[in-house]
């Protein structure tokens, strides 16, 4: 590593400087979440074999929460991705673009992304529907009905939606709405 000290802009966990409280209430909240679920994976993979060290008995709850966690965490954590515009991209012909253009092909990704997104949440919203109407006395552990599971999916799929519609939205009056300045604006054909 060189001795050169670390920007925060190059510091995922920075917040951005013009986002305003509210939304610096949500990121502080989706990372103490993240911290809280991580924190649960750790301490349900380790009460197996604390269990096994001191004869406590056999404890077979411990893989179906483990599976639920890692899907909350893993579709709250696209959500996060996706809010810091770290998600996986395709990016074939970005680089060839100017700056305006650049904006407008993400946001037509973004819309895109958007549509499918949307239409992933209201499938799930279907599947939860017909897990509580079929499944509505089958229990899990704990006694938590079966259809609760199914919850983090629509939720999951609405932050993404939410998420994108926000970028597209930055993108749109990026691309299409803002004057660029001067020196970005685009030699004329």
């Amino acid at each position: 590593m060189s001795g050169e000290p670390v920007q925060p802009d190059d510091d995922p966990l920075t917040p951005p400087p013009y986002e305003g409280r509210f939304a610096r209430l949500i990121r502080c909240t989706e990372e103490w979440f993240f911290v809280a679920i991580l924190l649960a994976l750790v301490g349900v993979g380790l009460a197996p074999i604390i269990a096994r060290r001191f004869d406590l008995g056999s404890i077979t709850w411990s893989v179906d929460v483990s599976r639920q966690l890692v899907l909350w965490i893993a579709l709250f954590g696209a959500g996060a991705a996706t809010r810091d515009r770290k998600h996986i991209v395709i990016d074939a012909v970005s680089h060839l673009l100017s700056v305006r253009n650049k904006f407008r092909l993400s946001a037509l990704t973004g819309l895109i992304s958007t549509a499918a997104c949307g239409f992933l949440f209201v499938l799930c919203v279907r599947f939860v529907q017909s897990e509580l109407e079929f499944n509505s006395d089958v229990s899990w552990h704990f006694g938590i009905p079966l259809w609760i599971l199914s919850v983090v999916l629509p939720v999951g799929f609405l932050i993404l939606t939410l998420r994108f519609m926000a970028s597209t939205y930055e993108d749109i009056i990026s691309g299409f709405v803002r004057r660029q300045p001067k020196d970005q604006e685009e030699p004329a054909a």
